[in-house]
Parts: structure tokens; C-alpha cells; sequence
């Protein structure tokens, strides 16, 4: 999510004056973009401690409450790639506006000024479902990380969190003997030939519950 310029100014460890910011974004090797007369850069290349203090100034300026910093979620978050620190930081600021707005507006008029606000992609009514339910029981200062799961609904790269929690899951083992039992009726192998699907189905559950 790209940010202009001067929302650097005041933000802690980031120079006020216009010409010392272009000298500091430089000597962290931060690209900027002109974006008509202004400059803008990406959220997610700032330093941690500079995105951070923006989130929170953001969150503030919203009415919410920040909550508590998750260190080990930012910091995963910080080693992903710079296309996924980037969706997930606009999914974040659409979320964080969804909430300010409240109970301020019926649903449709919600998606309709999301829509308005940050444009058409990303902000139809299913995506905004997605990211509410992402962010839902997770503190506003944590959305970025929590919304890099979203990903997974899109064919981008799982994160390693999720990985890790899917390698967790506890997975049934079926002896070589069996597993030739449930080939699908259309196998060669099958015993019993050709089976209409309703049949397929009643076997494959009758063949499970014997295990």
C-alpha cells in the first residue's frame, strides 16, 4: 500500500523537514514514486519501527483501540515477499476503515464507500467478507500479519504459519491393502467394475467406517 511522503512527518526516528525525509528515505534504500505532484512510497518498506509507529497514528486517528503488538507475527510478516507485505497492508486499511465507519452504515453503503474509498480491486462484497472474517478477535496493530493468510483463497503462497499448522493435523493413515479397496470406480483396478456415483459414495463411506 503506498503512502504519500509527507505522512513520514512526525512519525518517531523519521525527519520533519521535506528535503532531510528524501535524504532518509534514501539512506534506507526506500523508493519513492511521484503520484501526480506528490511523492508516495510503499508501507511495507519502511523500517519495522517506522511502519509501526504509522499503523498506530492511523489506528488513533480511526477511534480504534490498537491493541496489544504481536512481535513474532511482525516479524514473520517483515520476511515475507514485498508483493505480500503489500496486499496485506491494504487489506489492513481497508479493514481498519471498515470498523470505524461501525454500525454508522448499512452493509451496502459499507462496500459501496470501501469501494469508493480504495477502488474496485479487492473490494467487492466477498473479499470484504474475507478480510472481516480474517481480522475478526485480532487486535487492529496486528491485521497486516493476520490478513497474509487471505492469500491462501487466492492461489498466492501459503505462509509458513499456515504450513505449519496444516502439517500439525493428525492424517489417517490407510494400509496399501485398503487403499486399493477405495480406488475410484473408473480404475481399471476396482473389483467391482463400473459404479453409478451414488454407489461410489455409499462405498467409499462403508469402506472408511470399517477402518
Amino acid at each position: 500500500m503506498y503512502i504519500y511522503v509527507s505522512k513520514l512527518k512526525g512519525l518517531e526516528g523519521v525527519p520533519n523537514d521535506r528535503t532531510a525525509i528524501s535524504a532518509w528515505l534514501s539512506r534506507h534504500s526506500i523508493t519513492t514514486v511521484k503520484h501526480g505532484h506528490r511523492f508516495v512510497v510503499n508501507l511495507s518498506d519502511l523500517p519495522a519501527p517506522v511502519r509501526l509507529a504509522y499503523v498506530e497514528r492511523e489506528i488513533e486517528a480511526a477511534g480504534l483501540f490498537g491493541g496489544t503488538y504481536d512481535e513474532e507475527a511482525h516479524t514473520n510478516f517483515m520476511k515475507m515477499t514485498p508483493a505480500m507485505r503489500d496486499g496485506a497492508e491494504r487489506k489492513a486499511e481497508i479493514a481498519r476503515f471498515l470498523l470505524s465507519v461501525g454500525k454508522l452504515l448499512p452493509w451496502s453503503q459499507k462496500i459501496a464507500l470501501a469501494r469508493k474509498t480504495f477502488g474496485e480491486s479487492g473490494t467487492s462484497e466477498p473479499s470484504i467478507a474475507r478480510i472481516l472474517k480474517a481480522v475478526k478477535g485480532v487486535d487492529p496493530v496486528n491485521f497486516a500479519p493476520a490478513l497474509l493468510a487471505d492469500y491462501t483463497l487466492q492461489g498466492a503462497p501459503k505462509t509458513a504459519k499456515l504450513r505449519a499448522m496444516r502439517a500439525r493435523r493428525p492424517r489417517r493413515q490407510i494400509p496399501t491393502w485398503q487403499t486399493r479397496n477405495l480406488l475410484l470406480p473408473w480404475t481399471p483396478f476396482h473389483p467391482k467394475g463400473h459404479l453409478s456415483r451414488p454407489q461410489t459414495l455409499r462405498l467409499l463411506r462403508d469402506s472408511l467406517v470399517a477402518l
